[in-house]
């Protein structure tokens, strides 16, 4: 066809990733010969072409698309040559504001050769829109498969990243595994320590900025001696601490998927929900006990901001005092007159914010909590000692209490579900059988078999119901052999430290004084770590 204007031809030509699936005939190569020996047919000898290589169709975030639309502007193009639609682009509303609008309202025509688009010929334009709608609906499928795949990675361990964790390096046998690294390991270990000795996250981060300890990202350029190109400040921070105390690869999972993109058109990064992580248990080998990693997520679940002294540390009872009238915290406070264990003390923190009107004082010494905690933890330890069993029993029998006997109901309960699950499984097989024998007729079969599968699906919420209740139950019992071995072991410390605390208590509960038959008494209640507060039977 003759045209009345010399045509400016621009040659598109892209591709991306997953075209490389579809073999050679996509290839940057492949396209320009054939867009060539098309425009030289053409007899078009002004011709200028634009190459994405690696961009995907989903948008048009592409160098040589916005180049070539810019020059489409500037009317130094009128005729855009591209091998297909999919080519030019798979967003489905997008691509037909660019062929309906943008386009011709620049004067200039797009042509699509493997779909017979020729938008200078406007009667055989008809399924370009289908055309479009099927490109978008191809990049759809694409993006699912994708996910899905990296799903079932990550449900079977795989790591998909492409660094370890400091303590960490990745396994060049299976680089989807992790290997430990024992110096890195050792840094982590002492960050740890650190926390449930007490320190801050940025007292932590300062210790180890003193030392010119390596920050993970050089750490791991200086493993391959390499330099970091990415930082110029290269040191610890807050949130390189909290990262590393919260991360659960070092008690051995893979936690994965905690971020993803808005959708497959728009790769904007964003956090998904915790219910949407998936996380694999005991996948590689810990670096962190689990007593040291509950006393240190412990520590960020009381989300208190302590008050340290000049070595960055907290008081011994920090975050763990409460006041037994008014439930606040009851804050650490030092008293240059008194020495030693009596030096600290602690108060209300409703009392010292707002007086007598919101509290009272509920002074206590932390020498005499210190004698307080130990003289329980002995008891408990001596009674251990004496007979191990019945103590275990006794613990076992308070948990059921607290459970009012419905474990025994959701054990049972679970096995009669269980059971009626698999009757209901033969008899549709049987129901199937009987219908494609012709025994039974299709109305019947039809009613039977939604009565079947109703039910069914019902049994199934239930027995998850009761699982995860049989489930916490024998966690309750699991934890109470934890606490007796943390006792047993913990009777043997002459003195009380933070991270004895931390893995054995969960909170004391501070009364106020009160005088009964002239003397002068206080109610100290101790709630332990997984058993709660025992009180004497």
């Amino acid at each position: 066809m003759k045209h009345r204007y010399e045509p400016l031809v621009g040659l598109y030509i892209r591709l991306s990733k997953d075209d490389l699936r579809q073999g050679e005939s996509l290839s940057v190569e492949n396209q320009r010969i054939f867009l060539n020996n098309y425009a030289r047919e053409q007899g078009w000898s002004n011709v200028t072409e634009y190459v994405d290589d690696g961009y995907t169709g989903v948008n048009f975030d592409r160098p040589a698309f916005k180049r070539m639309m810019e020059d489409v502007k500037k009317k130094k193009i009128n005729i855009i040559v591209c091998k297909d639609m999919s080519r030019f682009g798979r967003n489905y509303i997008q691509v037909g504001e660019f062929t309906d609008y943008i386009l011709p309202s620049a004067g200039c025509h797009l042509i699509a050769l493997n779909d017979g688009v020729d938008t200078r010929q406007k009667n055989d334009n008809d399924m370009t829109p289908f055309r479009n709608l099927f490109n978008e609906f191809y990049c759809r499928d694409i993006s699912k498969k994708v996910l899905t795949g990296r799903s079932i990675r990550c449900k079977s361990g795989k790591f998909l990243g492409s660094y370890a964790p400091l303590g960490y390096k990745l396994n060049p046998d299976d680089r989807y595994s992790y290997l430990v690294d024992e110096k890195g390991a050792e840094i982590v270990q002492r960050i740890f320590k650190m926390r449930i000795s007490g320190f801050s996250v940025r007292a932590i981060a300062k210790a180890l900025n003193d030392d010119k300890v390596t920050p993970p990202r050089d750490y791991w350029y200086e493993q391959r001696n390499q330099p970091n190109p990415r930082v110029s400040n290269h040191s610890w921070t807050d949130v390189t601490i909290r990262q590393i105390l919260t991360n659960e690869a070092y008690i051995g999972n893979m936690v994965q998927n905690k971020t993803g993109h808005i959708s497959y058109k728009n790769k904007k990064v964003i956090n998904k929900p915790e219910d949407e992580w998936i996380r694999v248990e005991g996948t590689h080998p810990a670096i962190i006990d689990m007593e040291t990693w509950n006393a240190v997520q412990k520590s960020f679940d009381q989300n208190k901001v302590y008050r340290t002294n000049a070595d960055g540390q907290v008081h011994l009872f920090s975050g763990l005092v409460r006041c037994a009238d008014c439930g606040r915290s009851m804050k650490g406070a030092r008293d240059s007159r008194r020495a030693g264990d009596n030096k600290v003390n602690y108060q209300c923190s409703g009392y010292t914010s707002g007086g007598t009107s919101v509290c009272s004082m509920h002074y206590i010494r932390e020498g005499h909590l210190i004698e307080i905690v130990k003289q329980d933890i002995l008891k408990h330890a001596k009674a251990i000692a004496f007979d191990e069993e019945a103590v275990r029993a006794d613990l076992i029998a308070r948990k059921e209490r607290e459970f009012n006997a419905n474990i025994y109901d959701a054990r049972r309960i679970l096995a009669e579900n269980k059971a009626r699950v698999t009757d209901l499984d033969s008899m549709i097989d049987s129901l199937y059988e009987e219908h494609l024998l012709r025994k039974i007729p299709d109305d019947t079969f039809g009613r039977l078999l939604q009565k079947y599968q109703d039910e069914r699906h019902a049994l199934l919420g239930g027995i998850e119901q009761y699982e995860n209740t049989v489930h916490d139950a024998n966690n309750e019992i699991a934890n109470i052999d934890r606490w007796i071995e943390l006792i047993k072991e913990y009777a043997r410390y002459e003195q009380l430290d933070r991270p004895l605390l931390l893995s054995l208590i969960d909170k004391v509960i501070i009364g106020e004084n009160y005088t009964l038959n002239g003397e002068k008494k206080r109610d100290v209640r101790i709630i332990y770590n997984f058993v709660g507060e025992i009180s004497e039977s």
